[in-house]
């Protein structure tokens, strides 16, 4: 509001004295529109030129029942008015539900580009390490919410996760070892922690002490100076692998730690993984190949195909329906798996190649129905992705933005076996832990997590 000053007045006070001119101010002009939007008129607690719509139920009914009586006019007014509101309400439901369905399909389908998560407190909170993590793994059970988390300081730690807040359930020191990677037996009475070395130890999950597993190295299965880079068990936790760094693999029964068979790949072999659907079919990598073997029958690989690119493969997944392979540039290619797991062509073409990041691939899992492939890579930060496999895109809003001067590098990963959750093990300590709203069977998102979209601290 422009304002002008008019003529002085001179002011005394009350012995006579001249003070100083007072000024009067008065506006340039008045602006009735101004005053009406200042004052909005209120009819049944809706104001008139806020709801356009029941302004002009209004007057059409003023000009069509003209002849009845004020009283009915008014109770006409009344209800058109609720009718509108009523109108609105629904009207703004049904802009909130479409934001549903581009998150969650009824079929039970995961949209593509945006996948809708929520970070919480960090796993390790209570107890965070120091050091570089270097394997976690969730518990079989779905219902059983615990992660277990295994660092550099020679340390096997338990976290019970009620993600809001998240507690140490046991701690373990293992003095002649720093332990690279832990695996559960399926029915999670056990933990297998191996450092690359042998021996390895066995953890019991029901008393957490710990024991060396000497009988397959005293029985002459591998030396004590033999490399043991990777390892795994079989779905049904009757078998142990252990892949030596000759290319050979030797495999251990895990009930009398008997060797039962040894396989010679010829190549360094980097990682080994099993066939969900087959308990006896298992992938393993290494030398731009990935090699097909069946448990019962180990003397020559059922089958064999050379990765399309690559030099060296790093990892290995295995879905229902895919194989996914990933190398040491930092490609991921994904391919049909047949129905019986064997590939009869050596060099089959990939469904979809996943070019995002460009160093040596260090993780590589599907989720439990295969609508995700998750792959990262240790040696560069925020290089972690999500992929959407039935599109073949990554998700648009997935990893988040780091905050200046934090080092995002995710050393490994893990994925629920509900899919629900993933555990991020980041280069400075902790274990970053988020849950997919899509997979969550529970209303997590009103416990008090920080929204991922409205947070900016890593």
């Amino acid at each position: 509001i422009f304002f002008r000053f008019v003529k002085k007045e001179k002011m005394t006070d009350e012995c006579g004295h001249e003070g100083r001119p007072k000024r009067k101010r008065v506006s340039a002009w008045n602006d009735e529109d101004g005053e009406d939007d200042r004052q909005p008129s209120v009819v049944s607690s809706v104001p008139e030129w806020s709801h356009l719509t029941v302004k002009k139920k209004k007057m059409v009914m003023k000009m069509t029942d003209s002849d009845s009586s004020d009283e009915e006019e008014e109770i006409e007014v009344e209800v058109d008015v609720e009718d509108a509101a009523q109108e609105e309400v629904d009207g703004l439901d049904a802009v909130f539900r479409t934001t549903a369905k581009l998150l969650n399909t009824k079929d039970g389908r995961l949209a593509p580009h945006r996948v809708d998560f929520k970070m919480w407190n960090n796993a390790n909170y209570e107890s965070r390490s120091s050091v570089v993590i270097n394997s976690t793994k969730f518990h079989p059970n779905p219902a059983t919410p615990l992660l277990l988390v295994a660092s550099s300081d020679q340390h096997v730690k338990l976290f019970k996760l009620g993600l809001r807040k998240n507690t140490l359930e046991h701690s373990l020191h293992l003095k002649e070892m720093q332990p690279k990677k832990c695996v559960w037996h399926p029915d999670g009475s056990k933990i297998y922690v191996s450092s690359g070395l042998s021996p390895s130890y066995i953890i019991d999950t029901e008393t957490w002490k710990s024991k060396l597993m000497r009988t397959f190295v005293d029985r002459g299965a591998v030396s004590k100076k033999d490399k043991l880079p990777t390892f795994n068990i079989s779905p049904d936790g009757k078998q142990l692998v252990w892949m030596k760094d000759n290319g050979q693999a030797v495999i251990i029964s895990s009930q009398t730690w008997m060797c039962t068979s040894k396989i010679k790949a010829g190549d360094k072999i980097h990682d080994v993984q099993f066939d969900p659907e087959n308990l006896h079919t298992m992938y393993m990598c290494g030398g731009g190949k990935v090699f097909t073997w069946d448990l019962r029958s180990t003397a020559v690989p059922i089958g064999s195909f050379r990765d399309e690119g690559a030099v060296d493969c790093t990892r290995v997944a295995i879905s229902r329906s895919h194989v996914a392979v990933g190398s040491n540039s930092g490609i991921v290619n994904v391919y049909s798996k047949p129905k019986d797991g064997v590939f009869s062509d050596r060099n089959p073409k990939p469904l979809k190649m996943y070019s995002n990041l460009v160093t040596e691939i260090s993780d590589l899992k599907f989720n439990y129905d295969g609508q995700m492939l998750g792959f990262s890579s240790r040696f560069k930060e925020s290089a972690v992705r999500l992929a959407h496999m039935e599109t073949g895109t990554v998700f648009q809003n997935f990893p988040r933005p780091a905050v200046q001067g934090a080092r995002p590098t995710v050393e490994t990963f893990d994925i629920s076996p509900d899919s629900s959750m993933m555990a991020m093990a980041m280069w400075s300590g902790v274990v970053k832990l988020l849950t997919f709203r899509h997979y969550h069977k529970t209303n997590v998102y009103s416990m008090g997590g920080r929204d991922v979209a409205a947070t900016k601290k890593a």
